[in-house]
């Protein structure tokens, strides 16, 4: 999304403007929107508004129902207003790495303070309306520092990451007349662990078998690293207790088993920040006369499952005639019976 500054009137009403909220994507309608002036709902629901703006205003704006996907904000007028950009709204980091949280910020009047903060650190805070500095905080201590290597932009680094740095962090800053509130979402961070998954074993031949294992994180989409979080990372694949490595990328693909390749593989992703490891994955390799051995026990559980089903059916069947034999028997007495009954009374009548 991107909001959109068009001067109605330049030179009759400076100040008079229409904001238009646009999309490079196709949005169904109708849509309800939400605009925000200085990071503050102003409650209008239109895709377009008109209204009188101060020269510093921030505007911005969103489809309702996804506040958490604001665009931009942009300054109204000619010259600089308050506003906050991050680089990133989500970012995804292994365990034991850093991380760089950035944004970009302008005020129209020197800043007296400014500082990251994470909501979910509320508990700790003095007065839980009131954020405070993250290097102030006992948990982050000696892991955390701010970079400002130029005008408006900030970058918050986190160091040897843990599974409870995941949060969501917000840069603040405050000026004599004006304070960012941060009402608006910022960056999302997830720490996760590498995890060797097997993603498929094929059958090429009765007596081979290939297989592919892929190191990834619980990261989506398809378990990739933001950027942010990790530069560029090498992929490199071992075996427990054998120090020499066995393949290289994120895919490791083992082709022509045979029974040295039995046994647990783990990867390890480096990049100039330091290397992880994942946990490893056992894998049994199982070639040759072990797959007719095997053919051989599950054949025979076949054949020892289907033999009470064949003494079953065996024990109806001599059932069976037993039941309609005697079934006969009893029908031929009945019907015998019937006719001496019939016998007596004509012979009762003729006398």
């Amino acid at each position: 999304l991107q909001a959109q500054v068009i001067k109605t009137w330049p030179k009759l009403y400076p100040t008079w403007k229409n904001v238009t909220c646009q999309s490079s994507c196709r949005l169904p309608d109708p849509l309800s929107y939400v605009w925000y002036q200085n990071e503050v709902n102003i409650d209008r629901k239109e895709s377009s508004i008109e209204k009188y703006f101060d020269q510093t205003d921030g505007i911005s704006c969103a489809v309702k129902g996804y506040e958490k996907l604001p665009s931009p904000p942009v300054c109204v007028g000619d010259q600089t207003c308050n506003t906050v950009t991050y680089t990133s709204r989500s970012i995804c980091a292994l365990k034991g790495s850093s991380v760089d949280i950035s944004c970009i910020y302008s005020h129209t009047h020197p800043a007296v303070s400014k500082f990251w903060f994470s909501p979910e650190r509320s508990h700790q805070w003095q007065h839980r309306s009131h954020p405070e500095d993250l290097r102030t905080d006992s948990h982050y201590a000696g892991r955390v520092e701010v970079i400002e290597t130029e005008r408006g932009r900030s970058t918050l680094r986190i160091r040897d990451l843990t599974e409870r740095d995941s949060a969501e962090y917000h840069f603040k800053f405050k000026s004599q007349s004006f304070e960012w509130k941060n009402s608006l979402p910022g960056t999302t961070l997830s720490v996760t662990a590498l995890q060797v998954k097997v993603s498929r074993i094929i059958s090429v031949q009765q007596t081979q078998t290939e297989a592919e294992l892929k190191c990834q994180s619980s990261c989506s989409p398809a378990g990739r690293l933001s950027s942010d979080a990790n530069p560029a990372a090498n992929y490199t694949w071992y075996k427990e207790d054998d120090d020499s490595a066995k393949a290289s990328g994120q895919n490791f693909i083992i082709t022509d088993f045979r029974p040295e390749h039995s046994g647990s593989y783990y990867c390890e992703a480096q990049n100039t920040r330091g290397r992880r490891s994942s946990t490893s994955h056992h894998l049994t390799v199982v070639t040759g006369k072990s797959i007719i051995i095997q053919n051989i026990i599950r054949l025979t559980l076949v054949v020892l499952m289907l033999i009470p089903l064949l003494l079953v059916n065996l024990w109806m069947s001599k059932k069976k005639p037993w039941r309609s034999t005697a079934e006969s028997n009893e029908l031929m007495e009945t019907m015998e019976m019937q006719s001496n009954h019939k016998q007596d009374s004509a012979d009762g009548n003729r006398k």
